[in-house]
């Protein structure tokens, strides 16, 4: 179940954050780590694997609190905290990328 854990950070780490759209090699590799991501995502839908969502949601990225969060939601596991995770990201985060995802999730939750 590590390794899960671990690729979910690998792959959230690999996106974009406002200012790495200008590159289009940055943004291949987004693409192609959103790819990936999402039959992760699957995969621990299929694996059952809550708990380690539980961790993503306390990593120091938003990158990886926000995909974690937003997973919850779509789970309906940790939903309160996943609110907590976006609202703060939404609120507080240096990046308006981040910060307008953080909105559309929450307005979709």
């Amino acid at each position: 179940m590590n390794e899960y854990y671990e690729e979910y950070v690998r792959l959230c780490l690999c996106l974009c954050l406002s200012k790495d759209y200008g590159n289009k090699n940055k943004v291949n590799k987004h693409n192609r780590a959103m790819r990936q991501l999402y039959h992760l995502q699957q995969d621990l839908r299929e694996a059952h694997c809550d708990e380690i969502l539980q961790q993503l949601l306390q990593h120091e990225d938003e990158r990886v609190k926000i995909n974690a969060a937003h997973l919850c939601l779509q789970m309906n596991v940790y939903k309160e905290d996943a609110r907590v995770v976006l609202q703060k990201i939404k609120e507080q985060s240096t990046d308006p990328t981040l910060r307008f995802d953080a909105m559309l999730i929450l307005t979709g939750a």
